[in-house]
């Protein structure tokens, strides 16, 4: 499932982003700055006067402060405090505190003694009595900014991020000039999860002075956690010059590179950096990762191995830290368990990943190459294991061997982390009592999945069906969840139970048949079903691609796209007489149709629409897409697409002699304003081999005709059921030929679009893709007939559900 809006949420399996895979090159090299304490890429403070603290949180070098102080300093104190000041910059926070404790005492009204002292406390690790000491300084000389700074510095450290926000305000007011102090703001902004405000505070320090290597390290760290690696390393290039000799700048450059697919100049910057300081872990990683990403598998291992040699505890926290960033969103599967990555998995991802941002350089190679490892994997045992691959089978041309090779090696890490099985259990169902079904759901919130199966959920008969709600995604509020919510008769909040604890409340809860609509995105919870917590299990809608284990009985499918069953083995299909796809908006209010000129299109010409993921866009379609452009003058194709998808297209384009500007690109938005704004499109144009789902309901839903195309898997067969099932059969291809005619004829002829947009419109009442009570029934018989089935004692088989 995906949408063009921004509703969809953390989809990351679907939506292809770097940042679901645990082995990604991208998001690894982003966490690595979060691992290693304040390191290479963290964010560096200045919090005393002109002493620098960086890559370990301490403080690496002390010149003598320039702060105003309070008090007679006579000869004596003065010589004490000089002394203290050369041990604070030797890194001696003990001795320091100890000439200090005295002075601090002894002359109590001494405002700079306070302040070293505080520091000493902080190089001593002793956050709270840095802060006592930092607050004498502040009310002995509150316009001592230093002491405020530092102050404020400690109260972040301590997890409060309120308090020390408003003490580096007033420093700030105290000296609006001071960089350092910006920067410390932008950290515990950062810190706190708000990247827009901390973003503007970075470039607010750097517009202060151009040359702040703080602001310009961490603005350069934090535009690479962002997904912005060229603006990241123009930072990390700007941080060098301002500090050659400092490795931080050298590391972040090196991390952007590898983010922007430039990976033999991230070896030479991670050389760099490991000529200053060959046990930096994280530059180790980072190599292993560029050499990964280049396919130089064995190097990469080796490199990988040398990182752990060198810090087994930092490198486990480094690869932890790249894990945890998927804990919340994905089960974590394969190499998480022995915290090793795998280098064929990095490869592979990041390939996947340049494929699905429409970047095909080596397309073919790559697909060869990808087949190639996995085989091997198979034939020496050791199979690659990464649970966003399956997925990629989905819109690429893998073989049939290599896909369910990689479906196998995600089956198998799966069960050998699942809990133990659970045996058997006899769930009587007395006569007349409705089914206990389960639905395992990660859709309680602003995404797709709550407008497919909410409707049916408040379509079914409690007579025959009781609904358990299992709500695997963090608590959310949004109408949307709420919509959702309602249509359960229970409902259970399982975010936060780990997958023993659900296995058991599902047990608890007598379910006779559990339903998966997770399988493969977010939040999702394999294991879960693994544990058998329930007689039968089921998979319906979700990623369209086998789980490969025998933890799954059945697939609800779709009767009449001819599916053999072959593509999910083991699991049995139960064929509906209907498309097992719906649609409905539920509580949204429709908001206005823009103009052609608010989206960016012209005022006049055929509007053909393509809003399918980016990822979906195979190299033939476009292709095609580009030839009916030429033999339709005044035409535009209008896609979805970020940045970098509108460059890479773009170029496409010009390559085959059309003018990039025919290709107008919109945004993510509002779900209210994206259908609002569908209803300028006049044909929407799906995508093969793996066909428009949520999105070409919308374009249906909201009244625009699809053309599809029907291909050979179950991805690539959705559209011809959307299509046919909402009484448009003329608008299904069945060749590549027969698609770009039927395209090139609609579009040259708007009477005939606006005919079938009329079509649409006026059988919506009875069109059965709006019936969600008919496809309630539908799903009722095939509970019924599997429940049958089990409490006969024979085994699962493919079935047909006969019409009512």
């Amino acid at each position: 499932m995906w949408s063009a809006t921004q509703h969809c949420g953390p989809n990351r399996l679907p939506r292809w982003r770097p940042a679901l895979l645990v082995t990604s090159a991208t998001r690894f090299a982003y966490r690595l700055r979060r691992s290693m304490g304040l390191h290479a890429g963290a964010p560096t403070s200045s919090t005393i006067s002109s002493a620098r603290w960086v890559s370990d949180g301490r403080m690496r070098s002390c010149t003598p402060s320039t702060a105003r102080t309070t008090g007679v300093m006579n000869d004596p104190i003065a010589a004490t405090l000089a002394q203290a000041r050369v041990l604070l910059g030797q890194g001696q926070g003990e001795p320091a505190r100890s000439l200090l404790q005295p002075i601090c005492r002894q002359y109590a009204d001494t405002v700079e003694a306070w302040f070293l002292l505080g520091a000493a406390e902080h190089l001593c690790g002793r956050l709270a009595s840095a802060l006592s000491a930092f607050d004498c300084a502040v009310r002995l000389g509150p316009q001592h900014v230093q002491a405020a700074n530092a102050r404020a510095a400690m109260l972040g450290l301590l997890g409060r991020p309120g308090e020390a926000l408003a003490e580096y305000a007033r420093a700030h007011a105290l000296d609006p000039q001071d960089a350092r102090i910006v920067v410390n703001m932008a950290i515990v902004l950062e810190q706190t999860g708000k990247t827009t405000e901390a973003l503007q505070h970075y470039d607010s320090a750097i517009a202060i002075d151009a040359a702040c290597f703080a602001a310009l390290l961490n603005r350069s760290a934090l535009l690479l956690r962002l997904g912005r690696p060229e603006l990241a390393l123009a930072d990390a290039e700007r941080a060098i010059a301002a500090n050659p000799a400092a490795c931080e700048g050298h590391f972040n450059r090196a991390q952007a590179l590898t983010a922007a697919d430039r990976y033999e100049e991230a070896l030479a910057a991670c050389r760099t950096v490991l000529e200053r300081e060959p046990r930096h872990v994280g530059a180790q990683v980072c190599r292993a990762l560029a050499l990964a990403c280049l396919g130089q598998i064995a190097e990469a291992r080796a490199g990988f191995e040398r990182a752990r040699s060198l810090d087994p505890a930092l490198f486990r926290t480094i690869v932890r830290s790249a894990y945890q960033a998927q804990s919340d969103s994905t089960a974590k599967v394969g190499r998480a368990q022995d915290e090793m990555p795998d280098p064929r998995v990095v490869y592979l991802v990041r390939g996947v990943d340049r494929l699905a941002r429409c970047d095909w350089r080596g397309r073919e190679q790559f697909i060869a190459r990808f087949e190639q490892i996995v085989r091997e994997g198979l034939r020496s045992g050791d199979l690659v294991c990464e649970r966003s691959l399956p997925f990629s089978s989905l819109f690429l041309p893998l073989a049939p061997d290599v896909v369910r090779a990689v479906v196998s090696g995600v089956a198998h890490s799966i069960a050998a982390a699942a809990p133990s099985r659970m045996p058997p259990q006899d769930v009587p169902r007395e006569p007349g009592e409705p089914l206990r079904i389960g639905f395992l759901s990660a859709g309680f919130r602003r995404h797709p999945s709550a407008f497919l199966n909410a409707p049916i959920l408040h379509a079914f008969d409690r007579a025959r069906v009781r609904s358990f709600g299992y709500v695997l995604n963090p608590p959310d509020a949004s109408r949307e969840a709420q919509w959702l919510a309602q249509g359960f008769d229970a409902l259970r909040a399982a975010h936060a139970a780990d997958d023993a604890r659900l296995a058991r409340l599902i047990r608890d809860d007598r379910i006779h048949v559990l339903v998966d609509e997770s399988h493969g995105y977010d939040w999702s919870r394999p294991h879960v079903l693994a544990a058998r917590p329930a007689p039968i299990n089921i998979c319906y809608l979700g990623g369209l691609v086998s789980s490969g284990g025998d933890w799954v009985d059945y697939r609800i499918a779709d009767g009449a796209n001819g599916e053999d069953g072959a593509q999910f083995a083991p699991e049995c299909l139960v064929r509906l007489p209907r498309s097992c796809w719906t649609y409905a908006t539920g509580p949204l209010v429709p908001a206005p149709t823009p103009t052609r000129a608010q989206c960016g299109l012209p005022e006049r010409g055929t509007v053909l629409c393509a809003f399918s993921g980016a990822y979906k866009i195979d190299p033939a379609v476009f292709a095609a897409w580009m030839r009916i452009l030429a033999r339709v003058p005044g035409a535009v194709l209008w896609l979805l697409g970020d940045a970098i998808v509108e460059r890479n297209l773009r170029a496409h384009a010009s390559a085959y002699g059309i003018d990039a500007a025919r290709i107008v690109f919109a945004r993510k938005i509002a779900l209210e304003q994206h259908l609002a704004r569908l209803r300028l499109a006049d044909l929407f144009l799906d995508t093969l081999p793996c066909n428009a789902h949520t999105t070409a309901l919308e374009a249906l839903y909201c009244g625009v005709p699809v053309l599809t195309l029907v291909g050979h898997t179950a991805a690539g067969r959705v559209g011809a059921s959307l299509v046919r099932t909402a009484g448009l059969p003329d608008l299904v291809a069945e060749s590549s030929s027969d698609y770009e005619a039927r395209a090139v004829a609609l579009a040259a002829d708007p009477a005939a679009l606006d005919t079938i947009k009329e079509r649409l419109e006026a059988a919506r009442a009875s069109c059965p893709l709006w019936d969600a009570g008919d496809l309630a029934r539908c799903l009722e018989r095939a509970f019924e007939m599997v429940w049958a089935r089990h409490e006969a004692g024979v085994p699962p088989a493919a079935l047909d559900v006969p019409a009512a």
